[in-house]
């Protein structure tokens, strides 16, 4: 499936510019497994260009029936079982099982009763094979093999000389690479012991080298940290707790360590695939981290319910997780591509479809993609499009044609076995009748590319205050330029209270999986961390509310969904709503990962506070029930209206 925040394309220039905004650029979001595509035999692609069948015609020549193709007009033999569809998918390689290898990551710098939680949580697959490395208090690492443990010094001379040269072949010659199966590497986690640092100071972490011997041992990583790296490369806070870690105001300045830990985790980011779990709210460095890791959660404690349910997750979604991810882009002559704006490399283009005003991974047709991905069904990629307009009225009208096509092609491999996944959209111009660009806005695929696209900028180093301010100003812009649209307004005042647009209350690492997780999460879930979506239970029947400050007084059962948490508030236990309430948000719960913080509270109970500070203040009066400072909702559309016109 894919969207546009515009459902009509400009056919002139000054269409362009005048109502669409952003120079005429167009946004589009690719989200291929949002519905269950037709099931196809064989691949048909075009015998004379690179487009696949996909919205084409099929008409009778010389008795049989033909295909014609969409972006070159060429004819092609029909087939009784293609699907009159514009969405496929075809199986084009065998299902042969790959060797399927995990590396098990483990920090026993923490409490005994920490290491215990984790041991009794992990539940390992039996097709699996594993390896162990381990993090100690003395600063050293150790690998584990079903014959023996070897153990690497960071502070080593030699060591830390071809560590920071990234340098495998060393390395390799020193390790045994023998894998575990899922038994013998539990019995070797259930031997771990425990040893905190009980000198005051923070333990020797030497989690840079942990990393990367585990990025040699396999493609797939899991780390379960307690605590950030204190020794040698990827170090990213002092051993003195006095020294409290980055915040976003050393970022302003040459915070220490910050640039040097956050090269060397940038050049481990092809190395592997890694999912780090972190057994503590304070700060580990996920901020140096973020171009390292795939997936990340942090939580109070690895006794949590919430950590075993999300590391279950993870062990499941492994099985089903689709790997070598290749996405190439075919279009009209007229419909150009910018670039992908997500975790992605642009590959050799196979058309010269694409724009000389890059943005994102640009000059090219083609990207490999973030591999592999635990949850296919979130997987959304940002495009920005240009259109080649009319540069006058006559030129659009006699050159533009009433429609432009665009196909998305996505390889990828699971199971063993390797897919294409064919998608055509079929967009109208201003050239077809009754279709004007002004009157097909659509509000929140324009917030939810903003909110994707921002964050991939931020993600590749963009933290520092003076590069917030510039995000500010050009959200800002945007919503000026849509403030007619109350939708998009609603929306993005909502996400101007987010970490994507503040720092408020928020520390780096906080910031950074939010950002993260934005970039990971459907154009569903992503809208709830802009504006929490609110369902009412009351007699049996549902009810959509806003979340305004009138919620805050309403006994009815409610549902908070805010994409990183789900809450359920109430004025009494033990009713049926209540009960209905609680399940559904069980079940948005069992369909996210990781799993969101859950919030149960009686209206003015403890965690009440937390559902209140998520509510919208309407009016003054809003503000002054809600004891917030957020300028209210009114007070900001009066405040942009008033810029459109350049008060």
């Amino acid at each position: 499936m894919s969207w546009f925040n515009y459902g009509v394309l400009p056919a002139s220039r000054n269409e362009a510019l005048q109502n669409v905004g952003d120079e005429g650029h167009i946004h589009c979001l690719y989200e291929p497994f949002k519905a269950q595509a037709e099931p196809l035999e064989g691949q048909f692609r075009c015998e004379k260009c690179k487009g696949f069948y996909g919205g084409s015609r099929i008409v009778d020549s010389d008795d049989k029936k033909k295909w014609i193709c969409i972006f070159c007009d060429a004819y092609n033999p029909w087939h009784p079982d293609m699907p009159d569809c514009e969405t496929y998918v075809s199986q084009t390689g065998g299902g042969k099982s790959q060797d399927n290898v995990l590396v098990i990551v483990i920090d026993t710098i923490c409490d005994k009763e920490e290491l215990h939680a984790l041991q009794s949580a992990l539940r390992l697959k039996p097709n699996t094979k594993y390896s162990l490395v381990t993090l100690h208090r003395n600063g050293d690492v150790a690998v584990h093999s079903p014959d023996m443990k070897r153990s690497f010094s960071a502070k080593h001379h030699k060591i830390e000389h071809y560590l920071k040269r990234l340098n495998h072949e060393y390395f390799i010659k020193h390790l045994d690479q023998g894998l575990f199966d899922s038994v013998s590497v539990m019995g070797a986690i259930n031997r771990l012991e425990a040893k905190n640092s009980h000198s005051g100071k923070r333990g020797k972490r030497s989690t840079g080298l942990a990393l990367f011997l585990a990025s040699i041992l396999g493609d797939e990583v899991v780390c379960f940290l307690s605590g950030p790296c204190t020794e040698s490369l990827g170090k990213v806070a002092s051993r003195e707790k006095k020294n409290t870690m980055r915040q976003q105001h050393d970022l302003d300045k040459s915070a220490k360590y910050f640039d040097d830990a956050r090269q060397f985790y940038s050049k481990m980011k092809s190395a592997a695939s890694f999912t780090i779990f972190a057994s503590s709210l304070d700060q580990i460095g996920f901020m140096e981290m973020s171009d390292v890791f795939n997936s990340a959660a942090q939580f109070d404690s690895f006794k949590d319910e919430r950590f075993v349910h999300t590391l279950d997750k993870f062990l499941d979604k492994r099985s089903s997780a689709i790997s070598n991810l290749r996405l190439t882009v075919v279009s009209s002559g007229r419909l150009l591509v910018d670039g992908a704006l997500t975790r992605a490399s642009s590959a050799k283009p196979t058309l010269n479809n694409y724009s000389d005003t890059s943005r994102g991974e640009g000059r090219s047709n083609t990207w490999t993609l973030e591999s592999p991905y635990l949850d296919p069904e979130n997987l959304v990629v940002p495009l920005s499009l240009s259109i080649v307009t009319g540069a006058t009225i006559r030129d659009a009208n006699e050159n533009v044609p009433e429609q432009l096509y665009m196909q998305f092609q996505l390889e990828y491999t699971q199971n063993g076995a390797s897919f294409a996944h064919v998608h055509t959209k079929i967009i109208p111009t201003s050239n077809s009748p009754n279709c004007l660009v002004v009157n097909s806005f659509n509000p929140k695929i324009e917030l939810v590319y903003l909110m994707k696209s921002i964050s991939y900028q931020v993600l590749k180093g963009k933290f520092t205050t003076d590069q917030l301010q510039r995000i500010r100003y050009q959200l800002d812009t945007v919503a000026i330029a849509k403030h007619e649209s109350q939708d998009f307004l609603k929306f993005y005042y909502g996400l101007r209270r987010t970490p994507l647009f503040t720092t408020r209350n928020v520390s780096p690492d906080q910031r950074v999986l939010f950002l993260h997780q934005i970039n990971r999460s459907s154009i569903e879930t992503s809208l709830c961390y802009a504006l929490p979506s609110v369902v009412q239970f009351q007699s049996g029947n549902k009810i959509l509310p806003f979340p305004s400050q009138d919620l805050l007084s309403d006994p009815t059962p409610t549902v908070m969904d805010g994409g990183y948490f789900v809450g359920v508030r109430y004025a009494q236990k033990d009713i049926e709503d209540v009960e209905a309430a609680k399940e559904a948000a069980k079940l948005i719960m069992s369909s996210r990962f990781p799993e969101p913080l859950y919030i149960d509270t009686v209206i003015g109970g403890s965690q009440d506070r937390f559902f209140k500070s998520k509510l919208i203040p309407v009016d003054d009066e809003g503000a002054r029930i809600l004891e917030t400072q957020d300028i209210p909702f009114v007070n900001f559309v009066g405040l942009v209206e008033k810029r459109s016109k350049g008060e």
